[in-house]
C-alpha cells in the first residue's frame, strides 16, 4: 500500500507541523504503472532499433510554416507506425 502525507491520521500527531497519512489515490498508482509500461515498451523497440524519427511543421492558420517538431514513432512489425503512448 501506497501513503501520502494528509491531515487525517492520529498516529502522526506527535509530528508537529507534518500532515497525517493516508492511502494513496489509485490514479497515481494507475499512472506509475503507465509510466513503467512506457519505459519497458521505449527500451525493447530501441534494443531492436524500431525507433523512427519524424519531423511536423507547425503552420500558422494563414498556411505559413512556423516551425517543426521532431517525432518518435515505433515501428512495429506487426501493428506499423506507433506513438509512444499508444503501445
Amino acid at each position: 500500500m501506497i501513503r501520502i502525507m494528509t491531515d487525517q491520521n492520529p498516529r502522526q500527531e506527535h509530528l508537529p507541523g507534518f500532515p497525517r497519512l493516508r492511502e494513496h489515490d489509485s490514479q497515481v498508482i494507475t499512472r506509475y504503472r503507465n509510466s513503467a509500461r512506457m519505459r519497458h515498451v521505449m527500451e525493447g523497440a530501441l534494443r531492436k532499433r524500431h525507433l523512427v524519427l519524424h519531423y511536423q511543421p507547425i503552420v500558422s492558420s494563414a498556411g505559413e510554416v512556423l516551425g517543426g517538431e521532431a517525432l518518435i514513432r515505433i515501428q512495429d512489425p506487426e501493428r506499423g507506425l506507433l506513438s509512444p503512448n499508444t503501445v
